[in-house]
């Protein structure tokens, strides 16, 4: 018996131990090894979408990837939680229908696949998630990030820019360092009967377009009915209660950069802009890394 029992020891001694990877650990990997793609969910919303910028920015990487094409056996960087982003599947044991986390808070996990490290960012709310993107990023070498798994609190934390500023537009007149080179026509529809304050939010929002996307044409339009094509081709926000921002399903990452900016900038005034999906395509192919 003595003889099994000390047999058994040796096999299980000779047998390989499986290493935690902290969530510094992680990070850290990014940078001495294999620099990660950056994954969202499918419907691309825009909180989600400026996270992600957090790490395209860091590690030069052009492109986001969707949840549905993420190889889970390579190093990757995952934005948004399990209702936002299906790539924790398989991943974290965390998933929508039993996400108990109250507004404020992020859940941040650390693992490994195929020896390669994989971060998941997740908060309840997209201000949340955008918040922890940042945050991990600034400061892994915290020690609380020692850990595989960790609760943050975000309020209070600062948020990333809501500009995409480290890309480029192949064939555009050269923009001032850290200015967008995101360019496109912005109509911003108005009611005829602009009560409730509707032309004032209007203005501050073509203000802000101007100012942090030199290249939009921004048209303030007064009318009643949504016009087709008004719509087509461009970015299109009718102001309302909830408004809509709204881009066409194939338009250029230039487009859904400004659009992403209206919709964060119009819900930091308190809106609540229409529609999860209202990001349709992310397609930055056609931009050219700066």
């Amino acid at each position: 018996m003595q003889k099994l029992v000390s047999s058994i020891i040796f096999l299980l001694l000779l047998a390989p131990i499986a290493s935690a990877l902290s969530i510094k650990a992680g990070v850290e990997s990014y940078f001495t090894d294999d620099i990660p793609a950056v994954v969202i969910g499918e419907s691309q919303n825009a909180d989600d979408t400026l996270a992600a910028i957090v790490y395209q920015n860091e590690f030069g990487v052009k492109t986001t990837t969707k949840a549905s094409a993420a190889d889970q056996t390579k190093t990757l960087v995952v934005i948004g939680g399990p209702c936002a982003n299906t790539a924790w599947n398989g991943l974290a044991a965390d998933t929508c229908e039993g996400w108990d986390q109250p507004a404020g808070k992020a859940i941040i996990i650390s693992t490994e696949s195929n020896g390669h490290a994989i971060i998941l960012i997740g908060g309840t709310t997209g201000k949340d998630t955008r918040a922890a993107a940042k945050y991990v990023m600034d400061n892994f070498g915290e020690a609380q990030f020692n850990k595989e798994r960790v609760i943050l609190d975000t309020e209070g934390l600062p948020l990333p820019k809501d500009t995409l500023k480290v890309y480029k537009e192949a064939g555009t007149v050269n923009t001032d360092k850290g200015e967008s080179s995101a360019s496109g026509p912005v109509i911003i529809e108005v009611p005829n009967d602009a009560s409730g304050g509707t032309m004032d939010l209007a203005d501050g929002l073509e203000s802000y377009l101007k100012k942090s996307y030199p290249g939009a044409t921004v048209t303030i339009l007064e009318q009643d009915s949504v016009n087709i094509g008004l719509i087509s081709d461009k970015i299109f926000i009718m102001m309302s209660e909830k408004p809509i921002v709204s881009v066409n399903t194939d338009a250029p990452a230039a487009y859904v950069v400004i659009a992403a900016g209206a919709t964060i900038w119009l819900e930091a005034q308190g809106y609540d802009v229409q529609g999860e999906n209202t990001i349709n395509q992310l397609i930055q192919q056609d931009l050219e890394f700066q």
